[in-house]
Formats: C-alpha cells, structure tokens, sequence
C-alpha cells in the first residue's frame, strides 16, 4: 500500500513504479488544480498487479497507455480530468468496481464489453458525458448503476438486459428523452430514479420491472402519460410523480398496484381520479397538493370520487389535498377514511367545512391555513392535537381550545396580511395581547390534564405572526436565552405553572432537515427547566419540552406561546413537590434559533382575575375531564 498526497508527489514515484511489482493497492488524495497546464508529464506507467486504485483530482486526460488493469478490481477516481479511461480498448477482467463521479470533462465510457464483472457503476455528476457505450445495457453482473446528474447525457442503449440490477439512478438526467426497452429477467431491479429528466413516455415493457418498490419520475416536465403496464409492478410500495406539471391522468388501472403505499402527484395536470383509486388497499399516504404557479382547469377543480370509492382507502393516514380549488360540497369523499391522521386543506375554497371532518376519529393534524372564505372552524375530532390555520380564526380556535382535549398545538399564519404588524385596538393591546390574555384568564386546571398518565394535553403552544411578546410578560429579556432567579417561597398551593414567550424566526426556509419530523411544517421545541443553585446532589434539573410549529411557507417572525403547569416536570422527574422551593433558577431555550425576545409570566390561581379584568373572556366553557 502507497499512500501518496498529490499528483506532485506521484510524478516523483511514476519510474519507481517498475520495481514494485508486488504493489496492490495505491491511493493517491489529490488537490483540485484551478488552472489547464499539467503539473508534470503524463505518468508512464502503472504497477500491473494493482487490485484497488483510489485517485481523486486525477489530472491527465486518460490513464497511461503502457498499464495494464487485468488484477485490478476496484478503480476510484472522482473529480478526476479524465476525458476518457484508456485511448485503446483494455481489458478488466477483475473490476468490480468503477467510480468516476465529479469527472467533469470525461465524454464517453470504455467499452463494457472488456468489463464483464463489473457489480457497481457511479458515474454520478460527469457532466460532460455523452457517450455510453452500448455494451453497458448487456452487464449481467452490474447491482447498482447511478449516473444521476450527467447533464448533457441524451440517450442510452435503445434496450437494456440487467438481470442483477437492483439500483438504477438517472436522476437529474436533464436531456435524457428516452428510456430503454426492456428486454428478458430484471426482477430484481427494485428502484428506478428518473426524477428531473427530459423523458416524455415510458417504454410498456417497464412492465417487465415486476420487482420494483420505488419509481421516482419526480418533475419530469415533459412526461405525458404513464403507460396501463405500470400496474403489472406488483411491488410497487412508492410512486412519485411530483412536478410532472404535463401529465393529465393516472392509468385506469391504477388500482392494481395493490401493495402501493405512497402516491405523490402534486403539481401535475391531473384534475381527475381513477374509479380504481379506492383499490389501492395499502397505500397510506397521498398527495395531490396544487402549487400557486399551477394552472386550473377552466372553472374546474380537482375532482375526487364519490365516497364510497374511497372506502378502500382504509390504512390511508396522510392526504394532501392544499390548493385543490375545493369548495364545500366535495370533501365528501373523506368520510370513509377511518385511519387518517394527517389531513391538509389549505389553500382551497370553503366556506364552511362539514361535520364530516368530526367522523374521521383518528386524525391528529389539521392544515386550513389560506383558506381566506372560511368563515368558521368546523367541528374536529376528539382526537386532533394540531391545528393550523389563519390569524382571524384566531379567537375562536382559543376559544374551543377546551372542546377538544388532545388539542396542544394552535399555529397561526397571516397571508393577508403579510406578516405585518397587527393594529393595536384602542385600549393599547394587540390581537395577540387578547388572545393570551383571555386564554390566562381560564382556570388552568381546565386547560391542561394534571395527570401524565391521561390522552389529554399536559402542555399548551399557540404559535402567532407577531414580532413582539405582549408587554405584560413580567419578566423579559433579550438573551439567546431566558434566565430568571425566582423569588424566596415562589411554590405555593396556588402556583400552577409557567407561562412562555418567545419571538423568533420560522418557517419553511430553516426546517432542521435532521429533525425526524414531517417536512411540510417548521417544528421547533421550547424547554423549560427548574434548576438548583445550591447543587443540592438528591435533587434533580426538572425539565419539560413542548413543540411549537409553523405551517407557513414564509420565513418570519413569529411569538411562540407556551404554557407548562409544573405538575408536568414534577411527574417526568417523579420529584417530591416537598422540595419545590429549594429549586431557585429557571431557564427557557429553544434549540436552533435565533431569538429576538423572550417573556415569562408565573400563573397562579388568582391571576385569573387579573386577565378577566384586563380582557375579560373570549367565551370558553369548561370542560370536564377525568383525571387519571
């Protein structure tokens, strides 16, 4: 083995090579070269008995003429200047590996014909490539073949026969117009990545792939249909058709997939559903949202089947309806959806959505946001714990916080007002100022289930468009951070817990990417936590998490409101409320921000009266819950 650190370096070493003929392995971790004179003459020759060959930023145009690769089983040469792999025709009759991704100047491939082990192929980001030879549709042997993002690539072998072939990326592809016949076995290609290519039809012997699970032809703008043999993949769990703003209609047959699990056909030309749709007995997630650049039919909108058609869709937990131009009397069709959990309306017509939407008695997360002619919520299942919506449903959506007692996350967006500041009322507070003040003006007790052990909310977060705490937060503070001393004897019997504020920045643009969580919102979580100052060793930090969360597709400036009772760090740490005082410290942060100002409020039972007086009741009626 010769580690060696730069085509300088290897100019010294090329005679050498002729007395070390027992050198089996040679990687060499080159340096981008910025300028075209070669830093030294071409290299001569290459030991002959090299298994493995690993050279990044190669710069010479083809390897030496004198070498011969016939050991050789693994070649590695990425951001290499290679034009092409050898002048003349070689023979390989061990590689198994090759790897030329980032070649920017390579043009055309060897001839496959003389590589006929090969197992893996990556050609990923050869821009300049244009010639693939045709031997390469006839490797028995290649698993994995990704060529994604060989941007002047036009064509490929008219067919290919790939019977090992279980990984197939041409992603990226842009003027790719064309995909090969297939011909003989490929039952094990089991993913097919198409997505950002020029390819305009699909060949019907794509019906042969009967093993696939994943076909991505995500914004293929120029694809116009799907050929009926796409049904015949059998194994088909996700299909992405995303983007294929050209494609009018899905094959009849659609319903034929029966193990599809994941339909993504947003953003396309599809107006219509397949009768065969309610087939689809595992698919679990759908999505048809509509983009604000996407054209509607003229005076048309989505049309979903009627909704006995949709009572095949019995595992269906996600759909995507936002910017269907729906109005009132066509959300019939979700009644029969017993295991949704997810559902976006955004961006659509309604003026007043039905009672169906109670039925649907698993669903967990509700998105109404920019739906500008709802003129009120609609009755919502037991079981939701996040709503969505805009600001002038505000008040309400409060108001009926208690009706629904999984209910922990209330997010506002303001579109029609462009995140604006919110006119202040004559009495000097805002929107936002009443909201939480009425909210504080409850008896918490009824607001938040005091035991841990319950389905019902321990914790309470209002996210709204505003860019500034209300002034009543007694304590306040600028700091990335939020530290306050609390005063000697703070716990009593009326203590209830602490009220949070932050403002700080969310939206769609700083999604955490690592976060786990759904790409359609801006998640982020405040915590709260009680800390000793005497470092007393018996007592622990006490600390509670509570997520707040956005809808918007704008980066803003928002206030995060949340409200955590104490029982709820006590229970989690399982710490005796006997010892509650000796905590002197507490501390709010929320992870991954930048925060322009945070506010906290100490809630005791009689601060109840001190909201009413200020802002009186924004009309909740108490909820009685059994506490656990």
């Amino acid at each position: 083995m010769v580690p060696i650190g730069s085509d300088q370096h290897i100019c010294k070493w090329s005679k050498a090579f002729r007395n070390m003929p027992c050198l089996r392995l040679l990687i060499v971790k080159g340096q981008e070269v910025w300028h075209h004179d070669l830093i030294c003459d071409p290299i001569e020759c290459l030991p002959s008995n090299l298994k493995w060959l690993d050279w990044s930023y190669y710069s010479f145009e083809s390897l030496p003429a004198y070498y011969e690769p016939g050991n050789l089983v693994g070649l590695h040469m990425t951001f290499s200047s290679l034009v092409e792999v050898f002048k003349e025709p070689k023979a390989f009759d061990k590689l198994t590996v090759l790897n030329l991704s980032f070649s920017r100047n390579l043009i055309r491939t060897p001839n496959f014909s003389d590589i006929p082990n090969l197992q893996r192929i990556i050609l990923k980001s050869c821009v300049s490539l244009v010639e693939v030879h045709p031997s390469i549709g006839h490797l028995r042997k290649v698993v994995f073949l990704n060529m994604e993002y060989c941007e002047s690539l036009k064509s490929l072998p008219s067919s290919i026969q790939m019977e090992s072939l279980k990984i197939f990326n041409l992603s990226g592809c842009e003027k790719l117009e064309k995909f090969p016949e297939i011909q003989g076995n490929m039952e094990l290609l089991s993913e097919l990545l198409l997505a950002h290519t020029a390819i305009w039809e699909l060949p019907s012997s794509v019906g042969l792939l009967s093993g696939i699970s994943l076909l991505d032809l995500h914004s293929c703008k120029y694809l116009v249909r799907l050929p009926a043999s796409v049904s015949e993949m059998r194994k088909l769990k996700i299909l992405t058709l995303k983007g294929c703003s050209r494609l009018a209609h899905f094959p009849e047959n659609l319903g034929d997939l029966n193990q599809l699990e994941e339909l993504y056909a947003g953003n396309t030309a599809i107006w219509q559903l397949p009768d065969s749709l309610g087939n689809l007995s595992k698919l679990k997630v759908l999505s048809l949202r509509r983009g604000r650049k996407v054209k509607y039919q003229a005076g048309g909108s989505l049309m979903l089947p009627p909704f006995w058609e949709f009572h095949g869709l019995r595992e269906l937990k996600s759909l995507d309806l936002s910017g269907c131009n729906l109005s009132d009397n066509q959300t019939a069709a979700l009644m029969n959806l017993p295991s949704l959990l997810e559902l976006n309306l955004s961006r659509n017509k309604f003026i007043s959505l039905p009672d169906i939407i109670s039925r649907l008695s698993q669903l967990r997360y509700l998105n109404i946001t920019q739906c500008q002619e709802l003129k009120e919520l609609p009755k919502l299942p037991q079981s939701i714990e996040e709503l969505y919506a805009e600001d002038f449903l505000a008040k309400q959506s409060i108001a009926k916080l208690q009706m629904y007692p999984r209910l922990n996350l209330v997010s506002f967006t303001n579109y029609s007002f462009d995140q604006q500041s919110y006119t202040r009322e004559s009495n000097g507070s805002s929107v936002l100022d009443e909201i939480l003040g009425s909210f504080l003006s409850l008896n918490m007790d009824n607001v938040v289930q005091s035991s841990l052990n319950s389905n019902y909310r321990v914790t309470c977060s209002i996210v709204f468009p505003e860019c500034a705490i209300p002034t009543w937060f007694r304590h306040q503070s600028v700091k990335e951070k939020m530290l306050l001393e609390l005063p000697i004897n703070w716990y009593n019997d009326k203590f209830k817990g602490f009220a949070i504020c932050c403002a700080t920045l969310m939206g769609a643009g700083v999604l955490n990417p690592d976060s786990g969580l759904s790409k359609k919102y801006d998640y982020a979580f405040v915590k709260a936590k009680l800390i000793c100052k005497d470092d007393l060793e018996d007592l622990k930090v006490l600390e509670k998490e509570c997520k707040v969360g956005t809808a918007s597709r704008t980066y803003g400036l928002c206030v995060c409101f949340v409200y955590i009772p104490l029982y709820a760090s006590l229970q989690v740490s399982g710490t005796d409320v006997g010892n509650i005082n000796q905590y002197s410290l507490f501390e709010a942060s929320i992870h991954g921000r930048i925060v322009r100002q945070w506010g906290v409020h100490m809630i005791y039972e009689d601060e109840s009266t001190f909201f009413a007086g200020k802002y009186g009741s924004v009309g909740f009626t108490p909820l009685k819950l059994k506490r656990g």
